[in-house]
């Protein structure tokens, strides 16, 4: 017999242990409830602390927020700071570098080393536990499947891990792809054209074969994690895993298809793909953009088997309006592979961040070692060309001496040294599939800022704040640091499509102007000046708030447009929705008003300590009906 292989449940006694569990023993609905309260942990007092609701009404707990705070993202990583992790990566990147000698010496040493003895996957000796009970008659009712928000198309898998295999060449990919109930035996997989799961389906496809598909639930919350990471091409997730964690992932042969799967499962989801069968409508789901991903056509699973452990805990997230759990799992993603980013692509890259208003692909800020006239350009294009940051809608490019983190620092740099038009170079290229702003799917517009010139110096103003202005038919927020203003977020009730969006913002700066004793400071003092439209009722009461829309509902190419300024550059942002632009204009992610109040109401006795207001309240007055498409 081997050691015992530990699950999801030895993780949630490990931090409990801790003190890093909150379990809720009254009974709370996988259907909208368990997502509110999960939604308000994590933006509360304590969101490093992971959900159990051990009464789901199934038999089986549901585990949520296991990745609420760096710290808890660490833990899971075993490691003490993201450095150290990037520091291993490191290593062996030089490593594998330099002369043929030299990397066989360096790869026969590290076989020996701590970082990479036993983490290859291998066989599971004796019973896999997640093969304790197997359902030959499998029923997918029986799990507590979420529904997160209320136009959901249904419930869903939130955190699965997809295994799909090349029909070509057999090599195995591990994805994250959410999975929607359809009926008993059903699911529908929602892989993006982009994902390699998609690709392995066209493989088999073209193949005229049915393609066998696991989904793996639970066990390591590591593994979950390295089914999001952004690995290249033929590197194996479970060995990812393996080396972060220095233990090999244990596998075991699917009970009914050719596939195997981590032995340490809580659940185990077999089943097949007819790549001759129709695809199905998928969706619409409340999406990690606070969007809704709209119904669109994806592939059915029709599962053959379930497995479970005995003391199987079902893994859940909830995604939306940011910044959520998944924010958390995106900054660990960017500091982990800070290291090979720089060491293939691009050596005089210093740091760089995805901010979580950017929701992982609409924001990348940059900083660089400044060399050569293009070399801002030249980094830009490699954000995108490289994998997922190939997405990236606006990229933000500061020397090396400027804090990527510090936005403050950023955006005082932007205005001292990104001020004259050519610095902002527009682009076009793909988009993420859940980007709504572009006029065609999958692909618009980008857009660099070169704010790379200057020299370090001290007296950049970093001190902002964001105050409320009011001027006739235009209201809305400015940032400022007392003598200037940058950026004005404004709604007005002139609609997308009246008038240019030049001619849109230069109005409301004149209504600004004529009622100059409701703004703070004179709205011309900057040399440049970012002007963004927005709705009426947009939720730009916090300057995050306001970054999140205006990133999401633009076109790079389409909605930014640069005009003369009284001091300088006026650019003018036009974060409005756009009716007309495609057939659908996706609504805000929100919850039912009556969910509310019934969790409002129910807090206390589920022992969650001190209440925490619903995220949703300051989004419903921006919601157009309460459908996943906005009503006109």
């Amino acid at each position: 017999m081997g050691r015992k292989i530990p699950g999801l449940d030895d993780y949630l006694c490990q931090v409990r242990k801790q003190g890093k569990l909150l379990e809720i023993n009254a009974f709370c609905d996988p259907i909208l409830e368990m997502g509110e309260v999960a939604a308000r942990w994590s933006k509360g007092r304590e969101p490093g602390k992971a959900l159990l609701f051990t009464n789901s009404g199934t038999g089986y707990p549901v585990a949520m927020n296991l990745y609420g705070s760096r710290e808890s993202m660490l833990g899971i990583l075993r490691a003490k700071s993201y450095e150290e992790i990037e520091a291993r990566i490191a290593r062996l990147l030089r490593a594998a570098s330099g002369s043929p000698i030299r990397i066989g010496r360096m790869l026969l040493e590290a076989l020996w080393s701590r970082d990479l003895r036993g983490i290859i996957p291998r066989k599971c000796q004796g019973k896999a536990p997640c093969q304790e009970v197997v359902e030959l008659t499998p029923n997918l009712y029986t799990l507590p499947l979420l529904q997160t928000w209320p136009a959901d198309g249904g419930r869903f898998i939130t955190l699965p891990m997809v295994i799909t295999k090349s029909f070509s060449t057999g090599r195995r990919n591990v994805g994250m792809y959410r999975a929607q109930l359809f009926d008993g035996q059903t699911l529908g997989l929602h892989w993006h054209v982009h994902k390699t799961g998609a690709a392995h389906y066209r493989e088999w496809k073209e193949a005229g074969e049915c393609m066998p598909v696991a989904i793996a639930l639970g066990g390591d919350p590591l593994l979950a994690y390295c089914a999001t990471a952004p690995l290249p091409d033929g590197v194996d997730e479970w060995m990812m895993a393996g080396f972060l964690r220095r233990r090999a992932v244990r596998q075991v042969r699917c009970v009914s298809i050719d596939l195997e799967v981590p032995a340490e499962a809580d659940f185990v989801i077999e089943g097949y793909v007819d790549t001759a069968e129709s695809l199905r409508l998928e969706g619409p789901f409340g999406d990690h953009t606070g969007f809704y991903s709209l119904a669109d056509l994806y592939p059915s699973l029709h599962v053959t088997c379930i497995t479970h452990r005995h003391n199987a805990v079902l893994p859940a997230t909830i995604v939306g309006p940011p910044p959520m759990e998944d924010a958390v799992i995106a900054e660990a993603t960017e500091r982990i592979f800070l290291s090979p980013l720089r060491e293939t692509m691009a050596k005089e890259l210093v740091d760089f961040t995805l901010p979580s208003a950017g929701v992982a692909h609409n924001l990348a800020i940059v900083s660089i070692r400044k060399e050569y006239a293009g070399q801002p350009e030249r980094i830009a294009n490699l954000f995108w060309s490289a994998g997922q940051l190939s997405f990236t809608k606006v990229v933000v490019v500061v020397p090396e001496w400027v804090d990527v983190r510090n936005w403050r620092s950023v955006l005082a740099h932007v205005v001292a040294h990104a001020w004259q038009p050519k610095r902002w170079v527009f682009g076009c290229g793909p988009l993420d599939v859940l980007d709504h702003a572009s006029a065609t799917p999958l692909v618009g517009g980008k857009l660099l800022i070169d704010a790379t010139a200057g020299k370090p110096h001290n007296d950049l103003r970093e001190e902002y704040s964001w105050q409320a202005i009011s001027a006739q038919g235009c209201d809305g927020y400015c940032l400022t640091d007392g003598s200037t203003i940058p950026f004005f977020a404004l709604s007005t009730s002139t609609p997308y499509g009246t008038g240019s969006a030049v001619e849109d913002v230069k109005s409301a700066l004149a209504n600004l102007n004529a009622a100059a004793k409701q703004c703070p400071v004179q709205s011309g003092q900057s040399r440049v000046q970012l002007v963004a439209l927005f709705d009426t009722d947009a939720p730009i009461a916090n300057g995050y708030s306001a970054l999140w829309l205006m990133l999401a509902n633009i076109d790079a190419a389409e909605d930014v447009k640069l005009a003369e300024g009284k001091n300088g550059l006026l650019v003018c942002v036009d974060a409005r929705m756009k009716f007309g632009r495609r057939d659908a204009w996706p609504n805000v992610v929100t919850q039912a008003p009556a969910v509310v109040e019934k969790i409002d109401a129910q807090w206390e006795s589920m022992g969650l300590g001190e209440p925490i207001e619903s995220p949703s309240r300051v989004l419903w007055g921006y919601a157009r009906g309460r459908g996943a498409e906005v009503e006109r």
